[in-house]
């Protein structure tokens, strides 16, 4: 557009030489700038001028509204321009105009004409208000499924649309008709929805529009502005309905509550967090709950009690989405690991760096396997517990993998035990991995009486559940105890500063034996611990199992373990074949 620009409007704005919308403007002035415009746009400024009062001065939609009546605007004026009204157009003979080309005969905006903004995604300047109330009903779609825009100026166009769905029983297609405010900012064309006509009718779309074309104005983007809106709505009525995070953790208890195995692992939920958290997070409401509160509970324990600190952060985290309506909206959990990794040390690479040592869990001494599984077999601990940690030593399996072992995973003729993938600790196979059952470890599943209704090998105290996870872990008290009452030395790993024996700590110990005590080979031993450690060439041409030598494996073991001798006879046979 020649003549006045956008930036010499906002600079006669500033120096209040004339104003936006329903400010008024200085007449002497406005004339001054109107004669530097082109013909095109005086023509439409006397019009709007003579028949609205205002007009689209800029593509974003600057009205400027006179405080004189439009016949005292023209009378003002017409020193300078002439207007002759006319039923089809507008016509001025202006005196002294300079260089500027003749005035040519414009059409009035009276059709109406779907128009679409220019490449710059402006508005080109035009009055405002140009649909009548017969124009809106009368407006018809284009093809089906694509809408067809009818524009009222300042920005404002009424879309029609017209469904691709065929009509039923002949009857008339649906046709829906809305407002839509389209502008350009940053240089991107957007499209606002204002709402469907049978619900904003045509004054309040032009209000609307109204106001988004003096948020353009001041540079901001009307899309933006009306989700802040709404966020800023949604923070006000939840302000007055906020809990603390002691209400939280019990609402979520009371959510949760069902989908846990035990009474028992809500209660120990319920301990930890009440321990680390409560101190710090107790009364404090959850919107007020940022990262740099969860890193104050967090970072004192989190070297010395790790895994209990990572528990505590997931709980946290699950707290507080369960309040999310309670808290600000679209700000991240301040609890989720990928917000606080950052600010905590890297365990790992700690313990590379030597900076944190590397605790294990304690483990008896392998030489002492067997007096170990004569004192467990001897008669005074016959209960599913010991039959687990049997099975456990027996198989070199996991806590959790054995005591939810079910009869499904056992196969009695290839005397195999599956381990499915969602019960074991690494799942880079995706598939089961299949233990070889020696008969010592057979015996125990024959002697395990198959529940009605329950599908676990060794059954707990709660109908239909497995034993607790801690049960062995109690046995193996329970145990020392008995020793201590006897007054004979405890079971203990003197490599771990004499503490108490652990359940995963006999798989520690059949590995010290099969390396010490035997030839078979390292990835075979690996192996039946589930330690996979390929690379991605050796995973590629490396695809067996090794199952039939882990069978040899532990056949070994389940000899010296309740013999306390080792089978020399196929640890040789194997060494030759491996030899070859």
């Amino acid at each position: 557009m020649e003549g006045l620009g956008v930036g010499q409007i906002r600079e006669a704005v500033s120096n209040e030489c004339i104003a936006v919308c329903d400010l008024p403007i200085d007449v002497e002035c406005a004339g001054a700038m109107l004669q530097k415009l082109n013909y095109f746009l005086l023509n439409r400024v006397v019009k709007a001028l003579k028949g609205r009062n205002e007009i689209d001065l800029i593509g974003i939609g600057a009205g400027v509204r006179s405080p004189l009546s439009a016949a005292q605007t023209v009378q003002r004026h017409n020193r300078d321009f002439r207007p002759s009204t006319s039923a089809k157009g507008l016509r001025g003979s202006p005196r002294k105009i300079g260089t500027h080309p003749p005035l040519q005969r414009q059409r009035a905006p009276s059709r109406i004409e779907p128009s679409d903004v220019d490449t710059d995604g402006v508005q080109p300047a035009m009055a405002i208000h140009r649909l009548k109330e017969i124009a809106i009903q009368r407006a018809k779609p284009g093809k089906p499924g694509v809408s067809k825009l009818y524009p009222d100026g300042g920005n404002l166009y009424l879309r029609v649309t017209q469904s691709k769905r065929k009509p039923k029983n002949g009857g008339k297609p649906d046709v829906v008709k809305s407002w839509v405010f389209r502008y350009a900012i940053a240089g991107k064309e957007r499209h606002m929805g204002l709402g469907s006509l049978d619900t904003i009718d045509v004054v309040e779309a032009r209000s609307r529009a109204r106001q988004y074309r003096i948020l353009l104005l001041d540079g901001k983007d009307p899309i933006g502005e009306r989700q802040n809106d709404q966020v800023r709505a949604m923070v006000e009525a939840n302000r007055n309905r906020n809990i603390t995070f002691h209400d939280a953790v019990e609402g979520y208890l009371s959510a949760h509550r069902g989908e846990w195995r035990s009474e028992r692992h809500a209660r120990d939920w319920k301990i930890s967090v009440e321990t680390y958290a409560y101190p710090i997070l107790r009364n404090m409401f959850v919107r007020n709950i940022d990262e740099g509160t969860v890193l104050r509970v967090l970072r004192p324990h989190w070297q010395t009690k790790h895994e209990t600190m990572s528990r505590v952060r997931g709980r946290i985290e699950a707290v507080l989405d369960w309040a999310r309506e309670y808290r600000e909206p679209n700000v991240p959990n301040p609890a989720a690991w990928d917000v606080v990794e950052r600010k905590l040390m890297n365990r790992r690479k700690a313990q590379k760096s030597g900076a944190v040592k590397v605790q294990h869990y304690a483990a008896i001494p392998f030489k002492q396997l067997p007096a170990f599984w004569q004192q467990l077999t001897s008669g005074a601990w016959t209960g599913t517990d010991a039959k687990a940690l049997q099975f456990a030593i027996l198989t070199w399996g996991r806590t959790d993998e054995v005591r939810r072992a079910k009869w499904s995973e056992i196969d009695m003729e290839e005397r195999i035990w599956s381990v499915p993938p969602d019960r074991r600790k690494r799942m880079q196979q995706q598939e089961a991995h299949k233990v070889p059952l020696s008969d010592a470890a057979l015996a125990i599943i024959e002697a395990q009486k198959k529940a009605l209704g329950n599908d676990f090998i060794f059954t707990g105290d709660i109908e239909g559940q497995p034993i607790n996870k801690g049960a062995m872990l109690k046995l193996l008290g329970s145990m020392n105890a008995a020793r201590r009452k006897a007054e004979q030395p405890e079971w203990r790993d003197p490599k771990q500063g004499n503490k108490p024996i652990t359940t995963h700590g006999f798989r520690s110990a059949a590995r010290d034996w099969a390396g010490e005590c035997t030839s078979f080979q390292s990835d075979v031993c690996e192996a039946a611990l589930q330690h996979f450690q390929k690379t991605q060439s050796e995973a590629a041409y490396q695809r067996g199992d090794l199952l039939d030598k882990r069978r040899a494996l532990m056949d070994a073991c389940a000899v010296y373990v309740t013999r306390g001798k080792v089978a020399a006879d196929n640890v040789t046979k194997l060494d030759r074949r491996a030899k070859r």
